[in-house]
């Protein structure tokens, strides 16, 4: 197995953007910690203080270009301006002229699966604040190539929550994610991303405190594959014995799914499984790109076929040797619902409720204007999940269904812990 980093901490900007602090301090010292922890790691580039587009891209084209085999792993590390924008997120460089010429983080995973490695691990230092307008990516030497699909696991832990800042520290001489990070690393306590996750994030929220910082939360994404999955052993362990237990959300678009599962799991300790990574990896690995987006490929290919329960399927192989509880988000048929709630983890399953009015407006928090569908569009787009029995889900046998119209997100959480807490105890 082989194993490769790149790290880049930008300090120095042209413009738009102003200076930072201790980037290169962080990418430095993230690499000394995986250094004193993974005695094989190949240290394919670590860049600090000015990074041009074009030096990141030379160093994504040499892993692209490795030859690299299933078995073997890709750590990327980034600490410097970023923001999200049309539900992606940027990266920029010293050399970054505007939001239009920013670096797409799907891009690097693109790059990152040419290379025919089967792991991705990138660890994100950066805001996520929403961008005023779209982005498009600059980095066009991997549009179109062909990709070797092998890279199924790709986790993504990033500095902060959509619409946050990641903030550097003069007292720390770092930025509070990568302190907390590069500690967690040298404790020789947490390897596995999902205990990592769960120490940095507590961490960095004792440092906020601590500092007088505004919120940042730091958040994992990925499959449940990863979340167990050890980085400085290269190999998957059991996270923890205890009752097999999984909360089921499910609702309508908008309705608070992800958000509110991610804060749950996060309270909870236990992994967030999000049905559209399932059907995200079916559509990637098409023999041909038949069918545009995501939700074609699925209500036509596999549903069209009768395969009305795969992408459930494919998640409960996925956890099948979980020891510990787990939250999916997101199923969408009463097939894919009663396939979890008849697996052999112990079930609670919660339907999300919120009016079409009050989801029209999240979605337009969460959109670019410019890219924003009509009220109409949005209408017709909840018609079609209701017609694939959504609404019927609400009905299964033992199911709660919780409003969320009106909540702040920490109210809804409290309700579906207490929900938990009155079903499983």
């Amino acid at each position: 197995m082989t194993r490769l980093l790149i790290a880049a901490g930008v300090d120095h900007y042209d413009g738009p953007f102003s200076d930072l602090l201790y980037c290169a301090a962080d990418a430095s010292d993230f690499v000394s910690s995986i250094r004193g922890r993974i005695d094989d790691i190949d240290i394919i580039d670590s860049l600090q203080g000015r990074v041009d587009s074009q030096d990141f891209s030379a160093a994504l084209d040499l892993v692209a270009t490795s030859h690299l085999t299933p078995s073997d792993t890709v750590i990327v590390f980034f600490a410097g301006h970023g923001f999200t924008a049309n539900g992606a997120d940027f990266l920029t460089f010293s050399d970054t002229r505007g939001l239009n010429e920013a670096l797409n983080v799907h891009e690097v995973i693109g790059a990152m699966r040419l290379s025919g490695a089967g792991r991705l691990l990138l660890f994100l230092d950066c805001c996520r604040l929403n961008a005023e307008s779209g982005a498009r990516n600059v980095f066009q030497p991997f549009r179109g190539a062909t990709i070797r699909d092998t890279m199924h696991d790709v986790a993504i832990f990033v500095a902060c929550g959509i619409g946050e800042a990641s903030y550097e520290n003069e007292r720390l001489s770092h930025g509070l994610f990568s302190f907390a990070l590069i500690e967690a690393i040298n404790s020789r306590m947490s390897d596995t991303l999902s205990e990592l996750h769960q120490v940095v994030r507590d961490r960095v929220g004792t440092l906020c405190s601590e500092y007088g910082h505004q919120s940042q939360t730091p958040e994992l994404r990925g499959p449940f594959s990863l979340a167990s999955y050890d980085f400085v052993a290269d190999k998957t362990v059991v996270l923890r014995r205890g009752r097999r237990q999984v909360l089921v959300l499910t609702g309508p678009t908008n309705a608070g799914k992800t958000t509110i599962g991610r804060e749950v799991a996060a309270r909870l300790g236990w992994p967030l499984v999000e049905m559209s990574t399932y059907a995200k990896r079916r559509f990637d690995n098409q023999l041909a790109r038949v069918y545009p987006t995501i939700q074609d490929f699925v209500e036509f290919e596999l549903w069209g076929a009768g395969d009305y329960d795969i992408i459930a399927r494919d998640a409960l192989a996925d956890i099948a040797g979980a020891e510990i509880g787990v939250v999916i988000a997101g199923a969408r048929r009463p097939e894919e619902v009663e396939a979890i709630l008849g697996s052999d983890f112990e079930c609670v399953q919660l339907y999300l409720y919120a009016s079409a009015r009050e989801r029209y407006a999240r979605y337009l928090s969460d959109v670019d204007d410019y890219y924003s569908m009509p009220f109409a569009d949005f209408l017709r787009r909840n018609l079609r999940e209701y017609g694939w029995g959504l609404a019927s889900t609400a009905l299964l046998h033992g199911t709660t269904i919780l409003e969320t119209d009106g909540n702040t997100v920490t109210d809804s959480v409290e309700s579906v812990l207490a929900a938990i807490n009155e079903r499983l105890g």
